[in-house]
């Protein structure tokens, strides 16, 4: 109990409060070790997940969220909040994905 507690404190609280009804949706998936990341149903390495992400099209105070699965590497959640990041979103939080997430993306 003591761990989560001491995350609690160091998050930032408008974290906890942030409404994510309305954000954008970048699944990441493994196979053999290689992060997918997939907006909509196209699939893309990082290098594809960074260009996809600065073509644009989004509103980045909407949020985006990272879906997960348990076969996901902390690894690949990290390089897609780095590519979130440097595009401007600042409200971004990771989460196990589940079949209410599957239409989701960024357009």
């Amino acid at each position: 109990m003591v761990p989560v507690l001491l995350i609690a404190l160091v998050a930032p609280p408008s974290l906890y409060d942030a409404d994510f009804s309305n954000s954008y949706a970048v699944w990441a998936s493994a196979d053999r070790g290689a992060c997918t990341y997939w907006l909509g149903d196209v699939g893309l390495r990082l290098g594809g997940l960074r260009d996809a992400i600065k073509r644009g099209g989004y509103d980045n105070g909407r949020g985006a969220e990272i879906l997960t699965s348990d076969e996901v590497s902390p690894r690949c959640i990290r390089e897609a909040e780095r590519v979130l990041r440097a595009a401007g979103f600042t409200k971004i939080r990771a989460r196990a994905g589940g079949d209410k997430d599957r239409t989701q993306g960024i357009p």
